[in-house]
């Protein structure tokens, strides 16, 4: 049969410390105790010994104070749980029960003041123990403070040298930027980018990599924004010459148009009244849609045709235009020949 045994075993004459050892017998434990030589004979290999602290030991011995015990207790609770008066005429029996209680109260008065005083002692203790720590702690802060001055002399300036040398990063960068958008490129779907003006480069967009800023040495960067913006400036002279030479065919096509509508006023203008239209009533002008292709012109039909292809070839004029159908129209009505009116 196996079974379990704990004992307390103390380890030094003055009981300050002592251990709990738990192992297992191979054999019933006898009627009479046994000799912890025999015991440890007895026992099996891979026992554990834990040992209690001091706190655990003056908690112990502090609680052994209250020196009424469970039986105790138990004694009280069996001999006085079942006094009873019969009735209030019953003088015997409350005398009998008011003894008891009196005595219960004793004991619960004894406990209490052995609680209060248990907590004294712990409470001096307690201040004792806090006063003692700041005693202490007033002599070494002023170590404490003179050694925290002398390692951040180093840390501080490390901490600033360190934020320093970010800031001069961010400003690297920043600073980078806004020259990147000073040459006219602009950041899209994470990237920086300048859109060709000039058609002859297709979809194709100018691209600069965000890491190309943080990465690039100086010279490296210099040299990239330099070639990029020889880039952007020719495209952008390029366009502007295109706009510049657009705007001048506009205004050259504006003047032939002009011209060619004061001649055809002034063709309306020569159109003889009819003799019963009094001479108040003869317009000074007719509209240029209104104008009979019969009268006399003053350009031939192949000179006329001559400026309604140039409008439509070099100026880009719309054939479906409502002016431009009535020219044509004009064209188409005159004759080979000048008429004489």
């Amino acid at each position: 049969m196996i079974a379990s045994l704990t004992v307390l075993i103390r380890t030094d004459k003055l009981a300050q410390t002592s251990c709990v050892a738990t192992g297992v017998l191979e054999t019933p434990p006898p009627s009479k105790p046994l000799r912890l030589s025999v015991f440890f004979n007895n026992f099996q290999k891979g026992y554990t010994v834990t040992k209690k602290t001091e706190d655990e030991q003056y908690t112990e011995r502090q609680i052994k104070k209250y020196d009424i015990t469970n039986a105790a207790i138990a004694t009280l609770s069996s001999n006085y749980m079942k006094l009873k008066v019969k009735d209030v005429n019953d003088d015997h029996g409350h005398g009998i029960v008011r003894e008891a209680r009196i005595k219960v109260k004793a004991l619960r008065c004894a406990v209490e003041n052995t609680r209060k005083d248990l907590k004294k002692k712990s409470t001096k203790y307690n201040k004792d123990v806090d006063a003692e720590a700041k005693r202490i702690t007033a002599l070494i802060a002023p170590i404490e403070n003179h050694l925290t001055t002398q390692e951040k002399i180093v840390t501080d300036e490390k901490e600033r040298l360190e934020k320093e040398a970010q800031e001069a990063i961010e400003k690297k960068l920043n600073d980078r930027i806004a020259k990147v958008f000073q040459i006219g490129m602009r950041f899209y779907d994470d990237q920086y980018a300048y859109e060709p003006k000039m058609p002859d480069h297709g979809d194709e967009m100018l691209v600069l990599l965000p890491d190309t800023l943080e990465t690039d040495t100086d010279r490296d960067f210099e040299n990239t924004l330099e070639s990029l913006k020889r880039y952007i400036d020719n495209d952008k002279d390029k366009a502007k010459a295109a706009e510049d030479a657009k705007e001048k065919e506009q205004a050259e096509k504006n003047e032939e148009l002009k011209t060619l509508r004061k001649k055809i006023k002034a063709q309306g203008n020569t159109q003889k009244p009819d003799r019963g239209i009094k001479e108040a009533e003869t317009p000074k002008s007719i509209p240029i849609d209104q104008v009979d292709p019969g009268v006399e012109m003053i350009s031939t039909k192949k000179h006329l045709q001559f400026i309604f292809d140039r409008m439509v070839n070099v100026h880009g004029e719309n054939e479906g235009s409502d002016y431009m159908i009535r020219f044509k129209q004009i064209i188409d009505q005159t004759p080979e020949t000048q008429e004489q009116t």
